[in-house]
């Protein structure tokens, strides 16, 4: 079971150059001595002043420095202030930087033309320092906070892109546990919602994280354990190595840490018996945990052939493993489950399958001896690519049963 989409994750602490800086201001005026003189006023604030003699040099300096503020004078020859203005904000580099027009004394034509031009602040000339250097201050501190703001949420996009694309990879690789680890991230959030938990970004990324340490196991003994052969002494030990070598390898990224210990614990029983040998049962076991066990122990079985039925009894025959709240969490998922699903399935052939679609069956070779996708499967661009290339080289078993793209439904397992 590996990682399969990632939507939300645990915020970043931004180690960008600018968290720390004052931040760069662009002066743009005519007048040489007002120039000077607000570079000599402005300096202590910013990290640097820059000044310009005309809104032609605007142009041309601003979306190249990237300022954080631009001081912009309305009167001017040639190019004014409001032109100036409105020609910054229709570039798409400097549209969001903010502007302080410098407009005469109870010039209340200028600011509302400024105002319609895109200006964030009024200043009059000539300049009460006090009056200035708090306007600069304050606007500094609110755009160095958007761009921290902004910072982060770019970290977090390619963080997410960079998830994706292992998980696409890891689909094509190992489609059937790749299934697994979807339905298991579906079932482990509904789980967590039902019992009112509201952490769910960590359950999300607790139940996609919590097999990663398969990677770290030779195919042999993988393939072994899943034909229900006999392990070795050996082997065994390795099987039960897989929350720690995840818990090893999450450790490698310092933000997963707590999912890290979460995965640790999902084999430990209720009861206090099984792996890790630690002290620790009952509620004194994550909560996330318990709730991964369930969902991953049920999506074990489902996968080994057992019906949905089967599989649910046979968890409730071995209950001292199991929070007994989450196993009556799941008895209501089930049933909710049953009643939803000829509402939603429908059948289309393999060409009109398209990226987006959930696969509610897997997905077979025609001789039916190779999974191609696992149900639970979202449908990704190499996905589909790679089932065109087994339909024409072995045969796709069709017709495909997916969920109904255009149902409206709030389904229990809706993530």
């Amino acid at each position: 079971m590996y990682p399969a989409s990632l939507t939300s994750l645990p915020s970043v602490p931004s180690t960008h150059p600018s968290s720390e800086s004052k931040g760069v201001v662009l002066v743009v005026d005519d007048d040489p001595i007002v120039r000077k003189l607000t570079r000599q006023m402005l300096s202590q604030l910013t990290d640097a002043v820059h000044v310009v003699a005309s809104g032609e040099d605007a142009l041309g300096v601003a979306p190249q420095l990237d300022p954080d503020l631009i001081l912009l004078d309305v009167t001017m020859p040639g190019m004014d202030g409001f032109e100036v203005c409105e020609r910054l904000r229709a570039d798409s580099r400097t549209r969001e930087v903010p502007i302080i027009m410098v407009t005469a004394l109870n010039d209340r034509e200028s600011r509302l033309r400024g105002l319609e031009v895109g200006a964030d602040d009024f200043i009059s000339k000539p300049y009460d320092r006090m009056e200035l250097r708090t306007r600069v201050k304050t606007i500094l501190r609110v755009n160095r906070y958007r761009r921290l703001m902004d910072e982060r949420e770019q970290r977090k996009r390619a963080w997410q892109g960079a998830l994706q694309v292992l998980s696409d990879l890891l689909a094509v690789r190992d489609p059937e546990t790749f299934g697994v680890a979807r339905r298991l991230e579906r079932r482990a959030v509904d789980l967590a919602r039902r019992l009112r938990i509201s952490d769910i970004d960590t359950i999300r990324l607790a139940s996609m994280f919590c097999q990663l340490g398969r990677l770290t196991v030779p195919d042999s003994v993988l393939l072994k354990s899943s034909s229900n052969h006999e392990l070795t002494r050996g082997e065994q030990a390795i099987m039960r190595s897989i929350p720690e070598s995840s818990r090893r390898v999450l450790a490698h990224i310092p933000e997963l840490n707590r999912i890290g210990n979460i995965v640790y614990w999902q084999d430990k029983n209720y009861d206090g018996t099984g792996f890790p040998l630690d002290d620790l049962d009952g509620r004194t076991i994550p909560i996330a945990s318990r709730i991964i066990r369930v969902a991953r122990d049920f999506e074990q079985l489902i996968e080994s052939g057992l019906s949905s039925d089967e599989a649910q009894l046979r968890l409730h025959s071995q209950d001292r493993w199991y929070d007994p709240a989450v196993l009556t969490a799941l008895d209501a998922q089930i049933l909710d489950e049953v009643a939803e699903y000829s509402l939603r399935a429908m059948t289309i052939r393999l060409n009109d399958l398209r990226i987006g679609m959930e696969i509610l069956e897997e997905i077979l070779t025609v001789d039916d001896r190779l999974v191609v996708v696992g149900a639970g499967t979202t449908i990704t661009g190499p996905l589909l690519e790679r089932l065109h290339n087994f339909a024409r080289l072995k045969g796709i078993r069709e017709p495909i049963v997916i969920k109904r793209p255009d149902s409206s439904l709030n389904g229990s397992m809706s993530a």
